[in-house]
């Protein structure tokens, strides 16, 4: 995770600053169309990054917990938030021992479970800390697109992806996880979750209008994977 936290120190305030289309008009509105009603509902955001989801939560009435490992980035869901909720600066590798059993009614993950080699940690803490029928609402990279995209040899193989991100200025090296869709179903039945929905989302009409190219490829191939389970 060394490697991504400090790409994600370094895209901190561009993160919030520009319009990312596959995020904005591609994640995050089919998210959203999974989230229920959370008023007076304890959420937590695993990743919260600067804050997106924080302050959708807010609006939405929520209590609402968030965690972070880059420290720039959880500065700015400070700001996002008006210092109004926990925060903690904190690595999903390692336990959540700063949280409670049965805290938490939904926890949301974007874009993040991908980052970690091994899901059963915190997977088994996510179980934890979620209260009895509690949500977990995770976005992942679609298996697909990573097996294809990078030419893997082998699907089933657990493998390291080293990738790079364009910035204004510079190239940013990230690097992730490829696993197979049957070890990330398996392993969250492993942790007693029972699978609600699987969403292999398509944009909304509004990337149309700022990247037709991405709206095309996004409407005929899948790229992220959303998954709504439930404890039991």
């Amino acid at each position: 995770m060394d490697e991504n936290k400090k790409a994600y120190t370094q895209l901190a305030k561009e993160y919030t600053s520009k319009i990312r289309p596959y995020n904005d008009f591609y994640e995050r509105p089919n998210m959203i169309n999974l989230i229920d009603d959370v008023k007076n509902k304890h959420v937590l955001d695993a990743a919260c990054g600067s804050g997106y989801y924080l302050e959708y939560l807010i609006n939405k009435g929520a209590i609402v917990t968030g965690i972070d490992i880059s420290e720039e980035m959880i500065n700015i869901a400070k700001e996002t938030t008006n210092n109004k909720i926990r925060l903690f600066i904190h690595d999903l590798n390692d336990n959540l021992t700063f949280l409670n059993n049965e805290e938490f009614d939904l926890i949301i993950s974007s874009l993040t479970l991908h980052y970690l080699y091994d899901w059963n940690n915190i997977l088994k803490e996510f179980h934890r800390i979620l209260k009895t029928n509690g949500e977990l609402l995770i976005s992942t990279h679609h298996p697909f697109m990573d097996f294809t995209r990078f030419k893997c040899s082998n699907y089933f193989e657990l493998k390291l992806i080293n990738d790079s991100w364009s910035t204004s200025n510079d190239k940013i090296n990230v690097q992730f996880y490829r696993r197979s869709l049957s070890e990330i179903i398996n392993t969250l039945i492993k942790y007693r979750f029972i699978i609600d929905k699987i969403v292999e989302p398509q944009p909304i009409e509004k990337l149309k209008d700022y990247s037709l190219k991405d709206y095309n490829y996004l409407m005929n191939n899948p790229h992220f994977l959303i998954i709504k389970v439930k404890k039991v």
